[in-house]
């Protein structure tokens, strides 16, 4: 008898064990991975992938460098011309690495190019759970402000959140406005969602207006629809979206960006919460928050959810 219940005892202690460890593997595969890389020639660059989608961040210039499906291509544009370079923030000159990347706004007030220490500060990678990362950049020696990136990929989907921070470390209140700039490869279609608060507001001319093909800016099926092709160089749409949705369709991909609406407050520029940049080697969609006020010792931000699917007709 006592060793019938013994024997059901390590049977049991046994089973217990294989349950546990079945847990724990179960637990290891869907969590969210990160690997350090050198990536393009910067050392210490960060792969990070949930088994579906996969970011490589390069924390020495504060950018999201590449956002891809497993095993396919990144939709992000890359310079060429800068890979594996860093350069001091005491250097004026506008760096475009490519990427994605954290601005502040209005531009109109603070100025071009953007502040260095924003654009392209070296920033800390930091792994703050099993699915989210952090870059955090340096504190600014003269306005005294910290910029943080907050990255969450959801486990075993095409999906992650990005949270734009600002922590005031002055004395003064500061008014900002995050300004998130994904540069895509180009000739995708783009679809915005109506209703708008107003008609789009075309930074062209109207002679420029004239001949750009009615098909690159159609209203039709319930979204707004625009492509590359026909669209003068360095021109950009402003968009006001109470969906607060978007859709860039490249290749095989389709980029969808989602983020609130903020129907009630003010925007830094044209009263617009995306933005569309058009030249030759790129596209640039731009989320913009409100306006916000943050008090000293007092942080302020802002999320912004992507998805990163197959491509489909931008009407859908």
């Amino acid at each position: 008898m006592f060793k019938t219940l013994l024997f059901t005892i390590r049977i049991s202690l046994c089973l217990f064990v294989m349950a546990i460890s079945l847990l724990q593997s179960n637990q290891l595969q869907a969590s969210v991975r990160v690997q350090t890389i050198d990536y393009q020639g910067w050392p210490y660059a960060r792969r990070i992938s949930n088994g579906v989608i996969e970011l490589i961040l390069v924390p020495q210039i504060g950018r999201i460098m590449s956002f891809a499906r497993i095993g396919q291509n990144n939709i992000l544009w890359e310079n060429t011309r800068e890979l594996g370079k860093v350069y001091s923030p005491t250097q004026k000159k506008w760096i475009n690495y490519g990427g994605y990347k954290l601005w502040l706004a209005p531009q109109s007030e603070l100025g071009w190019p953007p502040d260095p220490y924003v654009d392209r500060g070296c920033y800390t990678f930091e792994r703050v759970d099993d699915q989210t990362f952090r870059l955090q950049g340096q504190l600014h020696p003269s306005k005294h402000f910290r910029l943080s990136i907050e990255i969450k990929l959801m486990n075993d989907q095409p999906e992650l959140v990005l949270t734009h921070r600002l922590e005031n470390h002055s004395t003064q209140t500061i008014p900002v406005s995050f300004w998130g700039v994904s540069q895509v490869k180009p000739l995708g279609q783009i679809g915005v969602y109506p209703p708008f608060s107003a008609r789009p507001i075309w930074d062209l001319k109207l002679s420029e207006r004239k001949h750009i093909p009615v098909q690159n800016i159609a209203e039709r099926q319930g979204f707004y629809h625009l492509t590359h092709q026909g669209i003068p160089d360095k021109k950009k749409v402003y968009f006001f979206l109470k969906q607060a949705k978007m859709v860039y369709n490249w290749n095989a991909y389709r980029l969808v960006k989602y983020f609130d609406p903020y129907q009630q407050d003010a925007f830094p520029s044209e009263d617009s919460n995306f933005e569309v940049y058009f030249c030759p080697q790129y596209i640039e969609l731009e989320t913009v928050s409100p306006m916000i006020s943050v008090p000293p010792k007092a942080q302020g931000q802002s999320s912004v959810r992507w998805t990163l699917g197959d491509a489909e007709p931008a009407g859908r």
